[in-house]
């Protein structure tokens, strides 16, 4: 009796609740295709722009195929003006692929977003639905067998009845479970959303650096053709004064190293610095790099690589880190000022190098003012000096063309990657 009494109440719920399983699931379908238009036309915008990025990115190949292959032909006038042609038209395919990438991005966050109105609407239907089930059940809960049988003209009618109240406690559990997963892809997609926008506000940033490198790189090949007037002899004199005084900065650190640390020893001031593995903090806030570690691409690799050899066996010996003049510039690591190089005219290239634990070094160059004198304890995050580069600055040395900061990273006085001892 039980039992024929709950199915009773069952099918009384099937019969009050039918018109809100038949009817449409959203409450606007016009409005609901339309989205899903809106939706499909930004995806087919999407594609549109991903395969203009991919022959952008081709470009941008080709271009630093020639850029590597004429760095191992001989150093020449001719040859360091078709370097830094072929390097100032791949960044402009950079900051191209750059300003794509952005407008895709700007098209895919329209496109989450019209997704998650369309998540929305269905998980306010889904609920009103289920609401207006349960409703239905506590109304009709109360009503007895007698009322439930006397709409019935055959127990053959009755037991079909039953057979759609299944139906419906199926319905039921299966618009419940939809709930549950449209709200999952709501929260994924508000996350998409949010990760594209940071995304975003980086490729932003970014596109600003390379439009100003670009310029800074016009300025450099400017500069080349100014000094030498278009002589090959005024050139190869200039690039000889240039390797001299790497030469000669790049031994100055590494006799400055050898004998501080050697100080330090003898003074027992060395157990002042942090035992186990020396992990480096960014110097500066900035982290767009312009030129990476023995970088094969680098216009002025000739500066640092013997005759006949090319990166990565030589190269450019640490990150140029593109920011603004006169930023602050932090310690990377606890240590002792190893070396101070002071300027006081901007043909004159001014430095830091701090002495660390495990025989790691690093070096701060092109720097406009600082903060600190050699022997002096250093911890990490500390400021020792404000940054420069710009061309006429004083500190910033010859054969820069634009703001930045270059930082080296040195283990038992060689020059080694700085990607692999920075916090990322």
């Amino acid at each position: 009796m039980r039992r024929l009494f709950f199915i009773g109440i069952i099918f009384i719920v099937f019969l009050a609740s039918a018109s809100y399983l038949v009817s449409p699931f959203f409450v606007h379908a016009d409005t609901v295709e339309s989205t899903q238009t809106d939706i499909e036309a930004l995806q087919q915008k999407i594609n549109n722009r991903k395969t203009k990025q991919e022959q952008i990115q081709h470009t941008i190949s080709a271009y630093s195929k020639k850029i590597q292959k004429t760095q191992t032909q001989t150093a020449s006038l001719k040859n360091q003006i078709a370097i830094l042609n072929a390097s100032i038209s791949k960044n402009q395919a950079q900051i191209n692929l750059t300003s794509s990438t952005i407008a895709t991005l700007s098209l895919q966050i329209q496109q989450l977003s019209l997704q998650i109105q369309q998540k929305q609407q269905n998980i306010t239907k889904q609920k009103q639905l289920i609401s207006a089930l349960l409703r239905n059940i506590q109304q009709n809960g109360s009503k007895n067998m007698v009322e439930v049988l006397a709409t019935y003209t055959s127990f053959s009618q009755f037991y079909n009845q039953m057979q759609g109240v299944r139906t419906v406690e199926k319905d039921l559990a299966q618009t419940a479970k939809a709930l549950g997963v449209a709200m999952q892809q709501l929260q994924t997609e508000q996350k998409q959303v949010k990760t594209q926008q940071q995304t975003y506000n980086k490729m932003q940033e970014k596109f600003i650096q390379e439009k100003k490198q670009l310029q800074e790189q016009r300025i450099g090949k400017q500069d080349i053709l100014d000094q030498t007037q278009s002589s090959e002899k005024r050139y190869q004199t200039l690039i000889s004064s240039y390797k001299a005084l790497y030469r000669q900065i790049n031994n100055d650190i590494r006799t400055a190293e050898h004998q501080m640390r050697k100080k330090l020893a003898e003074q027992n001031k060395l157990k002042r610095l942090p035992p186990g593995a020396t992990q480096l903090i960014w110097p500066i806030s900035s982290h767009f790099i312009t030129t990476f570690f023995h970088d094969p691409e680098y216009p002025y690799n000739y500066l640092y690589c013997p005759k006949g050899e090319v990166p990565p066996a030589c190269g450019h010996p640490g990150w140029d880190i593109a920011t603004p003049e006169n930023t602050p510039v932090h310690a990377a690591a606890t240590g002792y000022i190893g070396q101070v190089h002071y300027c006081s005219s901007a043909s004159c290239y001014a430095y830091i190098m701090i002495i660390h634990a495990n025989g790691i070094s690093t070096v701060y160059g092109h720097l406009h003012h600082i903060y600190v004198a050699q022997n002096q304890f250093v911890t990490q995050g500390d400021i020792i000096g404000l940054s420069g580069a710009v061309p006429g600055m004083i500190g910033s040395g010859p054969f820069t063309t634009g703001a930045h900061l270059h930082f080296e990273v040195r283990k038992n006085g060689i020059p080694v990657n700085p990607g692999n001892y920075l916090y990322q």
